[in-house]
């Protein structure tokens, strides 16, 4: 009688080839332990011109509306360079500059949590990631041909 069972090498070479098929960047998620401070923010699939956004779970009494903070609260790989404003008590938006969220990629981004209000030392520090959505072609327009005051011829490719 034949014996039909697998060799242990074939186990073996399929446990490392689930290991590397898994290496690749994925999106992140956050660990449980901040939903008590953190009820939202910025994940999943974005837009190039998007904002990153964390809206906390409750109201701070020092932040002012539509003003700048200068501290550094987020930190992103890619690097990215920006602004960071609260857009009410509890929403803090980093706005990138034009051009800095790259179609396609994956942004690692930890916002400082321990700067903006009292946590336990373990969740100074929110760490979350998002894509940017993939923008796969491109459209040029050539000059309008004005034919009178009632049409208008538009190429492009």
């Amino acid at each position: 009688m034949k014996n039909t069972a697998n060799p242990p090498s074939l186990y073996i070479f399929l446990l490392i080839l689930c290991a590397f098929s898994s290496c690749g960047k994925k999106i992140t998620a956050p660990v449980s332990e901040f939903t008590p401070y953190i009820s939202a923010y910025t994940g999943g699939l974005v837009e190039p011109n998007s904002t990153i956004r964390i809206e906390l779970s409750g109201e701070q009494p020092d932040a002012q509306t539509l003003s700048g903070i200068k501290e550094d609260l987020f930190s992103f790989k890619p690097s990215m360079k920006g602004k960071t404003q609260w857009l009410d008590k509890r929403t803090i938006e980093f706005v990138p500059e034009p051009g800095a969220l790259k179609s396609g990629k994956i942004v690692e981004a930890e916002f400082k949590l321990g700067k903006v209000m009292k946590v336990d030392k373990k969740l100074n520090t929110f760490q979350f990631s998002f894509k940017v959505e993939e923008k796969n072609f491109d459209i040029r327009l050539n000059a309008l041909q004005i034919k009178d005051n009632q049409s208008v011829t538009v190429n492009g490719e």
